[in-house]
């Protein structure tokens, strides 16, 4: 098996190289980069390093190269690094991923190999939200917030990934049939000038774009796609052909951890569309009957937060205009949550780290009146009745000391010394293959600037959320170092920072151990780690069953049926929506419905005291209270 992933791993290096470099007895490839422009999600440039030597190195990346590169307005991304060791006689993969902001500015890659950095920096120009036009950085005069053209929305179109398998005239049709067959309006065309109807196309491209997206054909076969599910996040939609599903599935375990990545992508809110064949293999948790849409030609199924699309028809000329609509309309529903950015006032009230974020102004007033006093009018009279009024040199000096002490004594006890940190999201929990897909929000507030910043693992989404932040104009870093360790500028001092979080795991052992009795009662032990306040449940026939109270962590509880209508909610009827809205920390709608809302059958909705699907992120903050919700899916209830 090594053997055969070596030789994969080689043959991309061979056959996919977009650009490369040589350092000594070090070759550098870079064998896959970002495509399109993005306004959300990771970037992700992935690097082939081959150790031609008998003796290992450690190879450093650093992005970008130039150091002195400085964001037009506010704060910027300094440097994304990640090192490696890299064996002898051996070639190895590395990964630079950073989220869309704050922006890069800069090119090239640093290089440093045991310490010592290259003359020559590998040459790179990256990615950033160009058509988003972000304005500033984590902490410029005008903050985050995108520049929307009339109209109040984003500039920039959904963006969609599609395989090798299908061409770039997949996506047109003859003008003839755009105008007559009324897909003229509302969908994308060859040219902004020509969205009015009527209008006759270029002569230098006579045939139109079916949908109104940003479409990105992918140089590379599936097979040598990434197996981050954090390189996809930048998509709001991804086409594949059974083909595409076939070769991920059998050809070896590295293919079938890409296709794993793209499975946790669509159940973090993404769109996969599968165009030919019949019904595709999903993972077991979803592998549900689908939703025929009544007016296309596409199957819908719900795959967590997301959705796969699925339609039999593979000659794309015989598609109506429902079936281009309704590709359009969910690419761009995946797109929503990111197109408007509350300001920070908004966000600090919809998800508050701290009550009070003003400054003790009256404290503060009262010190400074009395330090005047003090060394004034008091200092020279005391001194000239002793007649020493040399003593000035000294004593005017010793009191604006002893001043300065009590103005940060008297901040630490009004504030404190450590930071304040709130998180909390909406957890899918697949207990079948043991995978949790969480949305979430984290909100930070320190009276002083962390110096060792925020840490996440590495399979988490960190996005900024807010687009007025204030204070001066910080640069931010990045270091992967086994998770992601946002070094510095991401949380300065007296000023809320906010996130937003989306984090797929795998191994997730927290669930809630479920049996039946004979006589048909449910019992339910709480193995999620923290305290359970409401429970809904719907077995595999629909009946509803809920918890009669608090079910604290490690506790037992008999679930009690209530007399409703069988559940026959479908999947992505119930999940969808709550990717959709833009603030994912905010559970009250969740902990506010009615029981039976938001189940389908075989799962269940739990209120949690706070959630274990994420981590604080200010390792040494304190954390506030903040309940969360866990949506459950299971196989079946087994019998006791």
């Amino acid at each position: 098996m090594k053997l055969r992933l070596f030789l994969i791993l080689w043959l991309l290096v061979l056959t996919f190289p977009l650009s490369a470099a040589r350092y000594g007895d070090l070759d550098l490839r870079l064998i896959s980069e970002p495509l399109g422009d993005h306004q959300h999600g990771y970037s992700e440039y992935l690097f082939a390093i081959e150790n031609k030597s008998d003796q290992a190195h450690r190879v450093e990346l650093v992005l970008p190269e130039d150091r002195t590169a400085r964001g037009a307005l506010g704060g910027y991304l300094r440097a994304v690094r990640r090192a490696i060791e890299v064996p002898a006689n051996r070639t190895v993969t590395l990964s630079l991923a950073y989220p869309a902001r704050p922006e890069v500015f800069g090119r090239d890659v640093r290089v440093v190999i045991d310490g010592r950095e290259m003359a020559d920096p590998f040459p790179l120009a990256p990615r950033i939200a160009q058509n988003a036009k972000w304005r500033g950085g984590r902490r410029g005069p005008r903050g985050w917030g995108p520049v929307p053209p009339v109209g109040g929305e984003m500039a920039q179109p959904a963006l969609i990934l599609y395989s090798q398998a299908f061409t770039e005239a997949f996506f047109q049709v003859p003008p003839a049939r755009a105008v007559n067959g009324g897909l003229r309006d509302g969908f994308g065309l060859p040219g902004r000038e020509q969205r009015e109807p009527g209008v006759a196309p270029r002569p230098d491209n006579p045939r139109v774009v079916a949908v109104d997206c940003s479409l990105q054909r992918s140089p590379l076969p599936v097979s040598a796609w990434s197996e981050n599910w954090l390189a996809y996040t930048r998509y709001d939609a991804i086409l594949l052909t059974p083909a595409d599903l076939n070769e991920l599935t059998v050809s070896s375990e590295f293919t079938r951890r890409i296709l794993r990545a793209i499975w946790r992508y669509a159940e973090a809110g993404g769109v996969v569309g599968i165009v030919g064949g019949s019904k595709p293999d999903l993972p077991k948790a979803w592998d549900r009957p689908g939703t025929r849409d009544a007016a296309s030609g596409w199957t819908v199924y719900g795959l967590g937060f997301g959705v796969c699309l699925h339609h039999q028809e593979v000659n794309s000329q015989n598609w109506q205009r429902e079936d281009w609509s309704l590709l359009q309309q969910n690419a761009k529903t995946s797109n929503n949550p990111w197109l408007n950015e509350p300001t920070t006032r908004d966000a600090n009230s919809s998800f508050p780290v701290v009550e009070d974020q003003g400054v003790p102004v009256g404290g503060l007033f009262a010190l400074m009146f009395l330090f005047a006093i003090v060394i004034g009018p008091v200092n020279l009279t005391i001194l000239s009745r002793i007649k020493r009024r040399i003593w000035m040199l000294w004593t005017v000096p010793t009191i604006s000391a002893l001043t300065c002490f009590s103005v940060l004594g008297y901040m630490i006890l009004a504030e404190g010394w450590s930071g304040h940190a709130r998180v909390a999201g909406v957890t899918l929990l697949d207990q079948i293959e043991e995978r949790a897909t969480t949305l979430g929000r984290a909100a930070y507030y320190s009276p002083l600037t962390p110096s060792d910043g925020l840490r996440f693992a590495e399979e988490v989404e960190v996005s900024a959320y807010g687009n007025d932040h204030s204070s001066s104009e910080n640069s931010c870093t990045l270091d992967w170092v086994g998770q992601q360790h946002l070094a510095r500028g991401w949380v300065t001092a007296r000023v809320p920072a906010h996130y937003r979080l989306r984090r797929s795991e795998t191994q997730a052992k927290q669930r809630l151990v479920l049996s039946r009795s004979r006589d048909g009662t449910i019992s339910v032990v709480n193995a999620l780690g923290t305290n359970l306040s409401k429970l809904a449940l719907a077995d595999e026939k629909g009946h509803l069953y809920v918890a009669s109270g608090p079910i604290p962590a490690g506790q037992e509880a008999t679930l009690r049926r209530r007399d409703h209508e069988p559940i026959k909610r479908q999947l992505h009827e119930a999940y969808r929506p709550l990717y959709s809205q833009a603030n994912w920390g905010m559970v009250q709608t969740v902990q506010n419905l009615k029981d039976g809302e938001l189940l389908v059958p075989n799962s269940y909705v739990a209120v949690v005291e706070q959630t274990p699907f994420l981590e604080q992120g200010l390792s040494w903050a304190a954390r506030r209270a903040s309940p969360s919700v866990v949506l459950g899916v299971f196989a079946e209830i087994p019998a006791k």
